[in-house]
């Protein structure tokens, strides 16, 4: 009998196809992060990147090809069909993952209960194993040329991609854009991060909303849709796949995710990359302390696409922002004034211009007095300059800082005076800052004042950015000068209620509720309401005829019964006390020059 000309399957052959499989595997998903997402600034990153995936996938594609090996072996299949085995064995890891992802993000959110969405992931794992059988049992070993051909080719389609990518896109030019000059015309973009007709139409049916009402009789409104980001694809996760920087980005730019590369709360840095990955990796703790990774908040530098601000800066045009979504560090031309998102905790880079940092800032205002007040101690809040040439008092100065920052002394100090006093004036909540120490988490006692206490903390924010808005609007009015032509503002309360305090707003939707706890905060929600509304209002004193008002939410609100028993703290680690999610259907209420009056629109997107 004639011998097989085909050779066995042996050593060169598995690492050969664990790399191809590994190349596969990290080729596609990098493929897939700069196609969907544009993960990659560079054409550096993205191979860097797609290799360095391929090395973490290769580990796991050797033993996925051993294990082939050994079924075809145990199966007593002859050596020279070993290659199929080990083939169809990476094909259908490959294909599994990849298809797999890929259904997940098409069915967003995508929800394990569902059995429409379980049934098509499950099909689509079956239609993956016929085809890396299909493929397996038509192949041959792989060629070194063809083998190599094929691996290039995995590894450089995100460079490609990403090259394409930035081809395409074009920067904005302000000579290209056609604009009628208004003079005296102004605009307030408002936002109410989460805000919601769900309970905003009780509330003005109940007459608790005048000033809303009031912009919705002389304007329009319409539901807002929010969108999702494919990197948080899951019903259960905490914000249903709509990050509150992502959706906030794209309004304030009129730009696609993938445009302004804004994707979540914090990105990725890896030192051998030039720019960081715009989204957080969940990389286990050893692994990202082996490469280097560092979790980076978004900045105000981060963005790709010009906001809106900086547009009208473009033009000369006179702009104000307050409080905004990733507005820090603060920094503008002369045309914009802007008080960021950190001027309530942070000391530095707060404002601009930056001498509003003291009037403004709570670190100036008061650091000083929880020094004397918690430690006896005098402090200068500008040390850095005072004893720039006393190196013994800058010593005990920056002791005195870091005891208030590490000590937790200025959130004791705040839940004692602000944070106490908002609940009271908001929720006619008595909260006991001490809880923690008097309470156990077994006591449904303990969770009221810890969910009070962090929306108090969030309310304090909002009704500080609130003041902060109209002195300084006041001001300009006393001065004799125009509004600015575009003022934002942004107020996170109105999310932050749902999340923490939906429970008591909707106990029905929940097991174990305790009654005397709804009889206490069940009108919580409902009060951060009339506290936005009052903001509001506050706005629109100071606005004139010639004011366009835009009152907008990047998403709604709703009770997220999948985290566990609302009674006590419920909810998985990270988001424990949670009993509300985010929802599509956010807000939008428009009013002033321009604007229908009594129209009403369903369903209109962010963009």
């Amino acid at each position: 009998m004639a011998k097989s000309s085909t050779p066995k399957f042996g050593l060169a052959g598995w690492l050969w196809h664990s790399v191809l499989g590994a190349s596969g595997l990290g080729g596609g998903f990098c493929f897939l992060l700069a196609l969907r997402m544009a993960a990659f600034a560079t054409l550096h990153d993205a191979l860097l990147f797609t290799l360095l995936m391929v090395a973490l996938a290769l580990p796991g594609m050797m033993l996925v090809s051993a294990c082939g090996i050994l079924c075809a072996r145990v199966s007593s299949l002859h050596p020279t069909r070993w290659h199929c085995c080990s083939a169809g064995a990476l094909w259908f890891v490959v294909l599994a993952a990849l298809g797999g992802l890929i259904t997940i993000i098409g069915l967003q959110p995508f929800r394990f209960s569902d059995p429409r969405h379980l049934s098509l992931l499950l099909a689509w794992f079956f239609a993956a194993a016929f085809l890396a059988w299909w493929l397996a049992k038509s192949s041959n070993p792989p060629s070194a040329i063809r083998g190599s051909l094929v691996n290039l080719a995995l590894l450089l389609m995100p460079a490609v991609t990403t090259w394409s990518a930035q081809t395409v896109h074009q920067p904005f030019s302000a000579e290209k854009v056609m604009r009628d000059a208004r003079p005296g015309h102004e605009v307030f973009l408002i936002g109410l991060d989460g805000a919601t007709f769900d309970v905003i139409d009780p509330m003005l049916a109940a007459g608790q909303l005048p000033n809303l009402a009031k912009l919705i009789e002389r304007g329009s409104r319409a539901t807002l849709m929010s969108e999702m980001a494919p990197n948080q694809p899951f019903a259960n996760s905490a914000s249903q796949g709509m990050r509150t920087p992502v959706i906030w980005e794209t309004i304030i730019s009129g730009t696609r995710p993938r445009d302004h590369r804004i994707w979540d709360f914090y990105q990725t840095k890896l030192p051998f990359l030039e720019q960081p990955i715009p989204f957080r990796l969940p990389l286990p703790s050893s692994l990202a302390a082996r490469l280097g990774a560092q979790d980076k908040p978004v900045y105000s530098t981060d963005a790709e696409e010009l906001r809106a601000w900086e547009i009208f800066e473009e033009f000369a045009s006179d702009s104000l922002v307050v409080g905004w979504v990733d507005s820090w560090p603060a920094f503008s031309s002369h045309h914009c004034s802007l008080v960021s998102s950190r001027t309530h905790f942070d000391t530095r880079a707060l404002t601009w211009p930056p001498e509003w940092e003291q009037q403004y800032s709570w670190y100036h205002r008061d650091f000083a007095t929880i020094a004397k007040e918690e430690l006896g101690e005098l402090f200068d809040p500008n040390f850095a300059e005072t004893f720039a040439d006393d190196l013994p008092g800058l010593e005990q100065q920056l002791a005195i800082y870091d005891r208030i920052a590490k000590e937790r002394l200025q959130e004791d100090w705040y839940r004692r005076g602000l944070y106490r006093r908002t609940a009271q004036q908001v929720f006619g909540f008595d909260f006991h800052p001490n809880y923690e120490e008097e309470l156990e988490k077994s006591d449904p006692l303990y969770w009221e004042q810890h969910l009070v206490a962090n929306e108090a903390a969030d309310l304090a924010r909002d009704n500080f950015y609130a003041d902060v808005a109209v002195d300084i609007l006041q001001k300009r009015k006393q001065q004799g000068l125009d509004l600015p032509q575009l003022s934002c503002f942004y107020f996170p309360s109105t999310d932050t209620s749902q999340h923490w305090l939906w429970k008591y707003f909707e106990p029905e939707a929940f097991q174990g509720v305790d009654q005397a706890a709804v009889d206490r905060l069940g009108d919580a929600i409902p009060a951060v309401y009339r506290n936005a509304d009052r903001i509001v209002g506050q706005l629109l004193a100071l606005a004139d005829d010639d004011t366009t008002i835009l009152v907008v939410s990047d998403h709604g609100g709703g009770a997220w019964k999948e985290q566990g028993n609302a009674g006590l703290g419920g909810g998985k680690a990270g988001h424990e006390g949670y009993s509300g999610n985010h929802r599509p259907n956010g807000i939008l209420i428009a009013a002033g020059p321009g604007i229908k009056r009594g129209y009403q629109a369903e369903d209109l997107s962010i963009y």
